[in-house]
């Protein structure tokens, strides 16, 4: 699994993943979807579709039928598990 299994989830997400072919290999790679700052936690949309930084809803949580934990977090503006507004 390598780093991406430490991300937590946001939404909007500040980084995307996306998967990469190198020779016989299949990597995924991580790339920032915005400008990011010294100190911001790094993060992915769990319920992005093939790795995009934003979802409608949060069917990852919701398929899981998870009730996500809420934080206020570098003032996020999804519908995300970090939207303390959010309580589904």
């Amino acid at each position: 699994m390598g780093c991406g299994g430490m991300y937590n989830c946001d939404n909007p997400a500040n980084i995307r993943y996306e998967s990469v072919t190198e020779g016989a290999q299949l990597l995924q790679r991580f790339v920032a979807d915005r400008q990011i700052k010294a100190g911001d936690e790094l993060t992915i949309n769990y319920s992005g579709k093939r790795g995009t930084a934003f979802s409608e809803g949060n069917r990852w949580f919701e398929g899981r039928r998870i009730v996500p934990i809420f934080s206020t977090q570098q003032g996020s503006q999804g519908s995300g598990p970090r939207d303390a507004g959010n309580t589904a």
